[in-house]
């Protein structure tokens, strides 16, 4: 499969994520075990845009595999279909009582949160209540959008209530006329974040970092501030709370890598180092969600070896 990057130039419109500031040839010496999560998670497409909860206990991910509401090809790329149209993608979760049992079946989130449309990019708030993802179902600002779900219980997961878009630029809203995604709730003493990728326009793809403060009460998302490390590469997602990225940047081993950078100040980010040979490949490798204090990352690739096109991996450092 062609790199990501090489289908930026050449592809009108790409559902996926670039964006974000300089860049370094540095790299992490950490060791890294890398696992596939096996059949119970990954199947013969593609699997990816997951996150995880800070327990370890839920996974969120998609999937354009067939028994959902879209429309599915084997043969679609990731983030491009056979037909150059973007790759269609339904929201799973998968659960386990403790870290060391296996995930659960996945189970299709139901309707009104999934549609016939692209819904992807799935995070859970700390407190379980809230959902985030995107979409590109109608009604929205632009290619893409950013969605809020709330439920009362949080152990119920059809219980999702009808979501709503978290705002319009125009209406001091985050959501621009192009593309909004991989929203990651943070909780930063009394305000709530939300880390998200967006671009200023639909072609080509390009992104760039940014966070707005959400309002829980009225379920809507107020302005939109980018943050410095943004370059114009492909920089698709950067976790607020150890700083991991996914970003195609020069120096990278592949199509796009996993990077980290460090808080400086506030928003103020140092330059990303990518994290090496242990973790990235000459394929595709992105949008990281750490968990046991960054020494273990969640994130998809399609690399060789594994179950379909993209699949969702678990490193754990091994120095």
């Amino acid at each position: 499969m062609k790199s990501y990057v090489k289908k930026l130039l050449a592809a009108p419109l790409l559902l996926t994520l670039t964006a974000c500031v300089g860049t370094t040839t540095t790299e992490q010496n950490i060791g890294w075990q890398v696992t596939n999560l096996g059949d119970n998670i990954n199947s013969e497409y593609h699997d990816g845009w997951s996150t995880v909860s800070d327990d370890e206990l839920t996974l969120y991910f998609g999937s354009n595999r067939p028994g959902g509401f879209v429309k599915t090809n084997p043969k679609d790329d990731w983030g491009l279909g056979a037909d150059g149209t973007p790759t269609k993608y339904d929201m799973y979760v998968s659960r386990r009582s403790n870290k060391n049992e296996p995930w659960g079946k996945p189970v299709l989130l139901p309707k009104p949160v999934n549609s016939e449309y692209n819904d992807h990019s799935a995070a859970q708030s700390d407190d379980g209540h809230y959902l985030f993802f995107a979409s590109d179902r109608p009604g929205g600002c632009g290619s893409l959008d950013l969605y809020v779900s709330y439920r009362e219980d949080t152990s119920d997961d059809t219980a999702w209530q009808a979501p709503q878009n978290l705002g319009c630029q125009d209406a001091g809203g985050p959501n621009g006329k192009a593309i909004d995604s991989c929203p990651i709730f943070h909780q930063e003493g009394d305000k709530i974040k939300l880390y998200f990728t967006a671009s200023t326009t639909p072609n080509p793809a390009t992104l760039d970092f940014k966070y707005t403060t959400f309002q829980p009460k009225k379920m809507r998302a107020t302005g939109e501030q980018t943050i410095n490390i943004s370059t114009d590469y492909l920089d698709g997602h950067i976790d607020p709370k150890f700083g991991y990225v996914w970003a195609a940047m020069p120096n990278g081993l592949g199509g796009s890598d996993i990077w980290q950078s460090s808080r400086l100040n506030g928003d103020i980010w140092s330059q990303p180092t990518n994290l090496g040979s242990s973790i990235n490949t000459q394929f595709e490798e992105q949008l990281p969600a750490p968990v046991n204090n960054g020494d273990t990352l969640y994130f998809p690739s399609n690399r060789p070896g594994g179950k379909g096109g993209m699949d969702i991996y678990m490193a754990e450092r091994s120095e």
